[in-house]
Order: C-alpha cells, then sequence, then structure tokens
C-alpha cells in the first residue's frame, strides 16, 4: 500500500496530557449542564466502589463546566456520515445473531479508516498510519456474552505468545508476564465475578436479558485485549483511535466535528434516561443510539457512552512519532480514550483528551471495548 510520509502543518489536534483524573465511575448532579453557557458543580458519587486489582476507589468532587446546550437544532447541522460501509468477514462474536441488531446492521459491522493524511497529536507532530478497519459499535453485552460461553475451551490454550500485537510494532502482542497470566481470569466463572463490579450500573447479566444491545462495561485491560484477540481482532492503538475519533486531518473537536456538545450527539452525564439526578443501567442506551454523533468513518459512540481501551501505554508523545506509532513497551497505566455515558466535564469528552489512563486491572462501569481489524493486504 502506498503510504503518504510528508507532515501536514495546516491541521492541529493538540493532546498534551493535563492530569491523570477520571471522572468514570461518578453520577452527576440534578442540573449536569448550563443553559446558556452558566457553570454547574457537581459531586460524583458512585452507587459502588470500582475496583482495580483488587481494590476500591473512592469518589471524587469535581467542578464542571458544560457548554450550552440549545433546544434549537436548526442552526447545528449534522455533519456527513463518511464513506459508506465496506463488507468485511464478520466476526466470531456475532456468527447467528441478527445481522440488523444494532441499529439495523450487524453489531459487528466494521468500517474502513481512510488514512491517507497525517494526523497532527501536538504542535508540528504528526504521524502516519497504515489503513484499518475499526469496529463501528463497541462491543455489547451480547457479543461478549459469547466469548463468555466459550471461554473455557479458549482459555485452556490463549492467548498465545505474541496474541493481539500491532503487526508493526515489536513485542506488542501477549507475553507470558506472571502478572498478565495472573490478572487474565482463569475460568468463565471467574470472568462473570469479574464483571459484577457494581450492581445498579453494570451492563453484564448471567443469563441473557434486556442489556444484550447495551455495551459491555465493568471490563480490564487484560479481559478487552483477550476478548479482540479471540474476535479476530485486537485493540486500537491510542493513535488509531485518535485518528478515527478526529477525523485524520479534520482534527474534530468531538467525532462529529465542533457543534457544541448536546443530548443528541452522545451519551454523557447519566442524561440517557432521564435528567441526569441519578446514575443507573438505564442510562446506558443500546450502541449506536445516538448516531447523529457517528464519526467521519461512520463509527458510533466514540465521544461518550464507553471510555474505550487502547492498545498503549500511557507516555507524553515523543517530538518524532514514527509510522503506526504504539506505546507498548513499558508503563504502568494503560489509556482510556472517549468519554463515557456518565462523564460530567466537557473536556472529558473531547477527541484528544488523554487524561484518562488506569493500571491495566482496572475496571469500571464507563470501562468497554471497541477493536480494530488489520487489512490483511496491507503492506507496511
Amino acid at each position: 500500500m502506498k503510504r503518504w510520509q510528508g507532515r501536514l502543518l495546516t491541521a492541529l489536534v493538540y493532546a498534551a496530557p493535563i492530569g491523570a483524573c477520571s471522572d468514570a465511575g461518578g453520577g452527576a448532579a440534578t442540573t449536569p449542564f448550563g443553559q446558556g453557557g452558566t457553570t454547574s458543580q457537581d459531586n460524583q458519587v458512585s452507587g459502588a466502589s470500582a475496583t482495580g486489582g483488587g481494590g476500591s476507589q473512592a469518589a471524587t468532587t469535581t467542578t464542571d463546566s458544560f457548554l450550552t446546550a440549545p433546544n434549537d437544532l436548526t442552526s447545528h447541522p449534522i455533519p456527513d456520515a463518511g464513506p459508506k460501509p465496506t463488507p468485511f468477514p464478520e466476526s466470531p462474536s456475532c456468527v447467528g445473531s441478527t445481522p440488523t441488531a444494532c441499529q439495523g446492521e450487524s453489531c459487528c459491522q466494521q468500517d474502513g479508516v481512510n488514512t491517507a493524511e497525517v494526523m497532527l497529536v501536538a504542535p508540528n507532530i504528526g504521524v502516519s498510519l497504515s489503513a484499518f478497519v475499526l469496529d463501528k459499535f463497541e462491543v455489547t453485552v451480547g457479543r461478549f456474552r459469547t466469548f463468555v460461553n466459550q471461554y473455557n475451551d479458549w482459555r485452556e490454550a490463549n492467548p498465545v505468545l505474541g496474541a493481539g500485537a500491532q503487526p508493526y510494532t515489536e513485542g506488542s502482542g501477549w507475553t507470558r508476564d506472571p502478572a498478565w497470566e495472573a490478572d487474565l481470569a482463569g475460568s468463565a466463572a471467574v470472568l462473570k465475578v469479574n464483571l459484577a463490579c457494581n450492581a445498579s450500573q453494570q451492563t453484564w447479566t448471567n443469563e441473557p436479558g434486556p442489556n444484550e444491545l447495551r455495551p459491555i462495561n465493568c471490563v480490564s485491560w487484560y479481559e478487552a485485549f483477550a476478548f479482540c484477540t479471540w474476535d479476530e481482532g485486537r485493540l486500537p492503538t491510542e493513535a488509531e483511535w485518535q485518528f478515527a475519533a478526529v477525523g485524520g486531518a479534520q482534527a474534530r473537536e468531538f467525532a462529529w466535528g465542533t457543534t457544541d456538545l448536546m443530548e443528541n450527539f452522545a451519551l454523557y452525564a447519566c442524561l440517557g434516561a432521564g435528567t441526569g439526578a441519578t446514575c443507573s443501567v438505564d442510562d446506558i442506551l443500546p450502541v449506536g443510539s445516538r448516531q447523529d454523533g457517528n464519526g467521519r468513518f461512520r463509527q458510533s459512540d466514540l465521544t461518550g457512552s464507553m471510555y474505550e481501551w487502547t492498545l498503549d501505554w500511557y507516555a507524553p508523545y515523543p517530538e518524532v512519532m514514527r509510522d503506526d506509532y504504539a506505546k507498548t513497551d513499558v508503563g504502568t497505566q494503560r489509556v482510556l480514550r472517549g468519554g463515557a455515558w456518565n462523564s460530567t466535564k466537557v473536556e472529558l469528552m473531547r477527541s484528544t483528551d488523554r487524561t484518562n489512563r488506569q493500571a491495566p486491572d482496572y475496571r469500571n462501569p464507563a470501562t468497554g471495548i471497541r477493536c480494530v481489524h488489520d487489512l490483511p493486504d496491507t503492506v507496511h
């Protein structure tokens, strides 16, 4: 595949880290955002602790500022949804499922991302990516249930050494690190216990129910990695995720563009089912429920719904980024991107925000999964 190696300096996507604080798992105040640009202050409260590595994490107090949410949408035209979908082989997690279950499409719909342009991640720092295919939707409970049902047989010999690797980064796949092995459940029974991280906000149920089209949550990085590998994909690198979310060189503030954050574009502030006064699983809507907020390449919920795990360890971006950059050698925290259904700070919803990074064993009602797929004929 012919790759463009230039550096586009007219577009700007600035993603400098501004701290490690995350509002994932918190609740929203009665008035989650102001009218006419006013400001509200929220105390985030969680119905249960968000666990990681067997510990607990207390709720945090934050001061939040929201963008105006106008009632008149006529001045906010919906941007072009992007290229039409390209058919790709069905992923194992959707075999035998209803082909139109998710907003009239397969829950495993995969859409190609056109990477024939350079994305800037900081002033004068750009990165080129090979073409890839990204799931349109976040992984649903139903898709994850198929994985759980097959988990015991799969886990006996998996993940194999090197599985889930980004093809242009040596050593980015599964390793025999004892911590990796210990933190990935050894059985489906243990995995089910892990997914029960918050009684009022978890989407997983041990038996099929009304949550099957909602995004799976309460997953650790290890479980997200394992699912995507089993589903014949891998976790997206942070650069790949951001490219889709900002529309490449278009440098979009949110996945849909620069139009103000509004309820018809994204799930946030626990507004899915009502006023945001309380946060419960009812505020987590089926994947793709905010189609007006789709990105340039048709992916849904890149802003809001769930924070999505990426392959990378967190580190400041280097001054020179190699093609297909990924930070997978060393680190202590993996990067989550995209904001969440219970995010109450608008800055955490922006497509360039990198402030949510967590230890890989972290799990929370706002952590979910989206998988990427490599094109078989890609030549680097």
